[in-house]
């Protein structure tokens, strides 16, 4: 009887060291793999592309931050069956609100200036943006004042994107749409 007792302290025995022995090392995994993720070794956006996602007939084919003109400047191309209006002041926009890292802060930006889209022009009157069938538009935008916000060389900015658009059928503005996108971005100098 005594054999089959002191076999059992033997098992238990066995089984605690191989515990003690793993969990130690399983321990000092975890605590190592905490801090490289504390200290942003393992910090999985900093290996993650720039990217700019729209919907589908309305692609982001180009973009680009900067700290020397705190511009965020974006290309679309619209791929749809309908030429495209955007109403700066009224029915249409493109809007993007990015967070800073640094402060957790969320800043909205807005339009400065359509680049080389067709701005009000034949179609229509002034402060209105076309972007026609297969046509491709740089787009900038910044934050408006008085916000004295600069973006942080390096940084990565996240955030949404509005567009609100009508179509144009004949010449005449139609239906109107809303659609929302993602945006990530390394800010260059």
């Amino acid at each position: 009887m005594k054999k089959k007792h002191f076999r059992k302290y033997e098992k238990a025995q066995a089984a605690f060291e191989f515990l003690m022995t793993y969990g130690w090392a399983l321990l000092v995994t975890l605590v190592a793999i905490s801090a490289l993720t504390f200290f942003g070794v393992l910090n999985p956006s900093s290996f993650l592309p720039d990217s700019c996602h729209t919907f589908t007939g309305f692609s982001c084919t180009g973009h680009y931050a900067s700290t020397s003109t705190n511009q965020l400047r974006l290309n679309f191309q619209n791929a749809g069956a309908k030429d495209m209006r955007f109403a700066i002041a009224g029915a249409g926009y493109i809007r993007v609100e990015v967070q800073d890292p640094t402060n957790g802060l969320g800043y909205n930006l807005s339009s400065v200036a359509p680049g080389d889209c067709n701005l009000g022009g034949n179609m229509g009157t002034a402060g209105t943006l076309y972007i026609n069938q297969n046509q491709q538009c740089l787009y900038s935008l910044t934050i408006p004042s008085p916000t004295t916000y600069t973006f942080p060389q390096g940084a990565r900015l996240k955030g949404k994107l509005w567009i609100r658009w009508r179509d144009i059928v004949g010449g005449v503005a139609s239906i109107t749409h809303e659609r929302n996108g993602n945006i990530a971005i390394t800010v260059e100098p």
